[in-house]
């Protein structure tokens, strides 16, 4: 039988070029996807940014924040509370100045006239802050100074028309008595350091108005609204007398440092974690700022809490739960 010639293979047809969506990265490849009608596949997010997102940035940032308020006290004992301030802020300047400037931030200020404002109230509680942690225990400057959540609903009320219902009132009644179980108005009593700490509370709630204004416009980046903080809180803690100030020495040197990066961080990672959660989840987040702040304080400083400043502590704590669970 005679030898039979196979069929010749078939010529596999040649293969098509790639789109040109698919040889771009980036934004070229986003814009051109949409025109050619392609599946767009997501960007692969590394795992420490999904951990900074939503609630555990948040919680990451109370962290930071409470470990900052602890260092504060610890540095009180050879630091003036404006010197203090003074590191913190110059820190956050430089860090965010050097961003901006690199075009990895947007700190383009479009209302200057306000970014300015909100820093002077800002700088102001953050200097009273430091004042009362200083002069009263760490349980009491924290847990009064958190009254500002109640403060900004009443200013947001005054000046920008928010809503002000029955529940936030109650709140406030609420927080006020919390804060006589923490005060004990009585002349023995008493400290001007606790003083300082409500003193903290009412500024910091004016800055947080002044801070939903400018949000609720869209007229500024949050990383503005931070680099401004930072530089006017710079210049601002410098009114505080220099000449009282002090060369730091050893150990102080690392606490001012720490300040300073802890400062930053917490309020970093807030603004980073508030795109993915809502005002009423970073809201009770943030409050852990509290409680950790008061294990803090008993666990290293040895404060001992009576029960009136355990039902004051929860009482604050309770009514700002309201406050940011009803302004959602």
């Amino acid at each position: 039988m005679p030898d039979v010639e196979p069929p010749p293979k078939p010529t596999p047809a040649p293969e098509p070029p790639p789109s040109d969506a698919e040889s771009l990265v980036g934004p070229e490849a986003g814009s051109l996807i949409a025109e050619e009608g392609l599946t767009r596949i997501p960007p692969v997010v590394p795992a420490w940014k999904h951990l900074l997102r939503g609630p555990y940035g948040v919680i990451l940032s109370s962290v930071a924040f409470a470990l900052m308020n602890f260092v504060v006290k610890l540095a009180s004992e050879g630091i003036p509370p404006g010197e203090s301030t003074f590191a913190r802020f110059l820190f956050g300047a430089a860090l965010l100045g050097a961003f901006g400037w690199s075009g990895k931030l947007d700190i383009r200020a479009r209302n200057r006239r306000l970014l300015i404002t909100r820093g002077v109230l800002g700088s102001c509680a953050i200097l009273l802050l430091f004042a009362s942690i200083s002069l009263t225990r760490l349980t009491n400057a924290i847990s009064l100074g958190n009254t500002y959540v109640l403060f900004g609903a009443l200013f947001s009320f005054l000046f920008l028309g928010e809503g002000f219902g029955l529940r936030i009132v109650g709140a406030l009644a609420m927080a006020l008595v919390g804060a006589g179980f923490i005060l004990r108005p009585d002349l023995g009593h008493l400290q001007y350091g606790d003083i300082l700490a409500l003193a903290h509370g009412v500024m910091g709630g004016a800055a947080i108005t002044v801070v939903r204004s400018l949000r609720r416009a869209g007229q500024e980046s949050p990383w503005a609204i931070l680099f401004y903080l930072s530089v006017v809180g710079t210049f601002a803690s410098l009114l505080t007398g220099p000449g009282d100030w002090v060369l730091p020495r050893g150990e102080y040197w690392v606490l001012l440092l720490l300040l300073g990066v802890l400062g930053t961080l917490g309020q970093a990672l807030l603004t980073y974690a508030y795109r993915w959660v809502t005002t009423a989840q970073g809201g009770i987040l943030s409050l852990l700022v509290v409680p950790i702040s008061t294990g803090l304080g008993v666990a290293f400083l040895g404060e001992r809490l009576t029960k009136g400043d355990w039902i004051g502590t929860a009482l604050i704590l309770l009514s700002s739960v309201y406050v940011v669970t009803e302004r959602k």
